[in-house]
């Protein structure tokens, strides 16, 4: 059975699925009092390994380099996910189990000394199968070979199972396709596990998606020698490729103003005719400080804060904040000019409106202001949260085994646009337990899975086909799917 990687290998934006922050605002914060650093001695393993000593002692280095809050317990869960099941899927225990606790060596007011005991069921280790190429639309021609693709992917038949190469891959492919104007290419894993061989198949999904042009270059602030020689090496219509934006930068780096890089660069994209507009923007970065509350005026904790110009949301991706316990973000690394100030946090509901579809009708339509940056700070600023959404928490089983099911399918309609589809959202997750945020308006709900019949939300008591929940309301849902039967497939 083929099994998706993606949350593995692609690590997507964060969702409604993503664990809770631990809760920081129990005890007033002291503005002056410094957070204590936590520091692993060694980890202590309850059974025998395969990894190398030299593998573990880099794992504690590279833990400790980083500011682990002594304080919390998210730096464990950090170790455990990250430096622990990264390192063993990296040398192909890809179905590694750990479980990690700690135990205190003392301490001082600026740091704790913590002894980590973990237990590691490696289970088996595996090495890559077969690795193919495949697009995700069905007769799209492709824009690279075979043999351009496997030269762009680092691992090969019989190497061990690496994630941390297969992610590189990815990037790799992305910046092939980039190259030549894919700017919006994905590609998407999936895997056959045959435990007997201890082989694991790769099938790449390549989404290349539209081929953009350049249809203008804008800078500004630039000195003008620099502008001349920046617009010949992004000449209208050429192929758009980020890698000349980024040479431009490296090889300009001594003369250019300090804090800027190419994630500065802005991306205008015209879809219909498959050109972008291109700005570029030297002058000094600013700062933007200020508060995220809700609806009722409450600051929130562990918001994420962006900025974003005009409907550009790719600058917005790489510079963000979280609130702190008071709901005070600062903003750092600010382009010049006018810019839209937002935040959510889907962890209680408030969604992206970024990248919000229709679906989600005024779900967090909150007030993000709009302020005119300089190199100096901008202090202030309140982001105010709008509506809240509600959560749908799923279980997909089969009927008849009571088992759950790996890939399932989930399409939701928002009740109050029937039959307009730009309403409607569709996802898929693997496994059987999911999360999803609705809006707080009638939503029908439709579940599948692949060689099983679609189960459509009715409700018991009413007849209702619509969900319909409150903001900030959890209902959770158990759904059984029946298979098809042969000659009942679709």
């Amino acid at each position: 059975m083929l099994a998706l990687i993606y949350s593995l290998v692609c690590s997507p934006a964060s969702s409604a699925q993503s664990p809770q922050v631990p809760n920081r605002c129990l005890v007033p914060p002291d503005d002056h009092a410094p957070q204590r650093k936590a520091i692993i001695e060694s980890i202590q393993f309850d059974s025998p390994i395969h990894l190398a000593d030299t593998d573990v002692a880099q794992i504690i280095t590279e833990a400790n380099q980083h500011d682990l809050d002594a304080d919390t317990s998210g730096w464990v869960d950090e170790l455990t996910e990250i430096g622990l099941r990264g390192t063993w899927q990296d040398h192909g225990y890809f179905g590694v189990k750990i479980t990690a606790g700690t135990k205190s060596l003392g301490g001082d007011s600026s740091e704790e000394r913590f002894l980590v005991k973990a237990h590691i069921d490696e289970g088996l280790q595996y090495r890559l199968g077969d690795l193919r190429f495949a697009n995700a639309l069905p007769g799209e021609v492709m824009a690279f070979s075979e043999s351009e693709l496997r030269d762009a992917f680092p691992l090969r038949d019989g190497d061990l199972f690496n994630v941390a190469m297969i992610r590189k891959g990815i990037e790799e492919l992305t910046k092939l396709y980039g190259s030549q104007g894919y700017i919006d290419f994905t590609a998407v894993p999936e895997t056959a596990v045959d435990d007997h061989l201890q082989r694991i198949s790769l099938v790449m999904r390549l989404d290349q998606q539209k081929q953009f042009r350049i249809r203008k270059t804008e800078a500004v602030g630039l000195d003008p020698k620099l502008e001349v020689l920046l617009k010949s090496k992004l000449k209208s219509d050429d192929i758009f490729n980020p890698k000349v934006v980024a040479d431009f930068y490296e090889e300009n780096k001594t003369v250019l103003p300090s804090g800027i890089s190419p994630t500065d660069l802005q991306i205008r994209r015209n879809r219909r005719d498959g050109t972008v507009d291109l700005v570029l923007n030297f002058l000094p970065v600013g700062v933007v400080e200020g508060l995220v509350v809700n609806s009722s005026g409450q600051p929130v904790t562990d918001a994420s804060v962006y900025y974003r110009v005009g409907d550009d949301s790719t600058i917005s991706q790489q510079n963000q904040t979280t609130s702190d316990c008071n709901g005070r973000f600062v903003l750092e690394h600010v382009l010049a000019g006018n810019v839209q100030i937002g935040a959510f946090k889907e962890t209680d509901g408030y969604v992206d409106r970024r990248f919000a579809f229709p679906f989600y009708g005024e779900t967090n339509d909150g007030d993000f202001p709009e302020v005119q940056v300089r190199a100096e700070s901008v202090k202030g600023v309140v982001v105010r949260l709008g509506r809240q959404g509600a959560f749908l928490e799923l279980n997909v089983f089969d009927v008849d085994t009571k088992a759950p099911l790996d890939s399932v399918s989930y399409q939701m309609c928002n009740g109050d646009h029937p039959g307009d589809d730009q309403y409607c959202l569709g996802s898929l997750a693997t496994g059987h337990q999911a999360q999803r945020i609705i809006p707080p308006v009638p939503v029908t709900l439709e579940i599948g899975a692949p060689g099983y019949g679609s189960w459509n939300y009715k409700n018991d008591d009413t007849g209702s086909t619509l969900v319909k929940l409150d903001s900030g309301e959890v209902k959770s849902l158990t759904i059984y799917l029946r298979r098809n039967r042969k000659g009942n497939e679709h």
